[in-house]
């Protein structure tokens, strides 16, 4: 995949054309092309997210990271990593995360898979604007020569993303039962407030609220 960049935008180039384009800031992540020589730590800057090594296979998470950037390019005219606040990218970064990327095996079948916390634009036509939410979480789920994408809109929070991992124990708001986690889980939260995990079942992936 080639991209053609100028300051502050990236666009994707085909066939000698430049196709759909997402925003690469110096302050924001953007692990594919500005920051793909690294994955996974929060840099302690306003809202900027720089990346290291979280996988012995570096290689593979960034192909991986590639392909869902490539696939969300497919998708959305124009989207950018979400910007975070300061103290959530401090939080992230205590932690040795990304409150924008998540690696875990979502479905289930032994294999690394990603998801993004984005922002896309708003469609001009969108009847109230004011109200219009840009944030998404993009999921790939690794397929052979590429990823399949899974968009989750809606959130029930967005000021980060982390992984709910397999085997953990937790409690379900909405049912008020206590259940373990059977499969790796993108959870996505409200800074020191609430939060929900995303498990893909049946094809989709179906929200449990797990912090209140």
């Amino acid at each position: 995949m080639e991209y053609r960049c100028e300051p502050g935008i990236c666009r994707r180039v085909k066939g000698g054309r430049t196709m759909n384009r997402f925003h690469v800031n110096k302050q924001r992540y953007a692990p594919g092309i500005a920051a793909m020589m690294a994955l996974m730590i929060v840099a302690p800057l306003v809202g900027a997210v720089q990346s290291v090594a979280q996988s012995p296979d570096q290689s593979e998470d960034q192909r991986l990271v590639q392909a869902c950037e490539a696939e969300a390019g497919k998708r959305f005219e124009t989207w950018e990593y979400a910007r975070v606040r300061e103290d959530v990218a401090e939080f992230a970064r205590s932690r040795g995360e990304n409150p924008t990327v998540v690696f875990g095996d979502f479905d289930d079948n032994l294999s690394k898979d990603v998801a993004f916390l984005i922002q896309v634009e708003s469609d001009p036509e969108t009847q109230y604007p004011d109200r219009y939410d840009p944030y998404r979480i993009v999921a790939c789920l690794r397929k052979t020569g590429g990823a399949t994408l899974h968009v989750i809109e809606q959130l029930y929070c967005s000021d980060g993303i982390m992984l709910t991992p397999k085997g953990k124990e937790d409690f379900d708001y909405e049912t008020e039962k206590e259940f373990v986690y059977q499969r790796d889980g993108v959870a996505a939260y409200c800074f020191e407030k609430a939060g929900a995990t995303y498990i893909f079942e049946n094809g989709t992936f179906r929200r449990i609220i797990d912090s209140d």
